[in-house]
């Protein structure tokens, strides 16, 4: 069991503009995907992918989790990386 959640935290975590790049050239898009992002005044907000991209007003920066079916594939926090680059 600790063997897997070390396998799952890289040493270095991939930035989420490099993990958003990714999902884009591997998937055919990213609706299937949320994110959990940081609002300074409401707390932490999960929202779909794709709304989170498409908003402007909201930097890239705040996002600290990604998702799939529920399921945590990239945390910013734990350095959790699910994602097969």
């Amino acid at each position: 069991m600790e063997e897997e959640k070390d396998a799952q935290k890289s040493s270095k975590l991939m930035h989420f503009e490099e993990v958003i790049r990714w999902l884009w050239k591997r998937i055919s898009g990213v609706s299937e995907y949320t994110v959990v992002y940081k609002d300074w005044f409401v707390g932490m907000i999960e929202c779909d992918l794709e709304v989170f991209l498409n908003n402007e007003d909201i930097p890239l920066h705040r996002a600290y989790t990604i998702k799939l079916d529920g399921k945590v594939v990239w945390d910013r926090k734990t350095k959790t990386n699910l994602l097969k680059f």
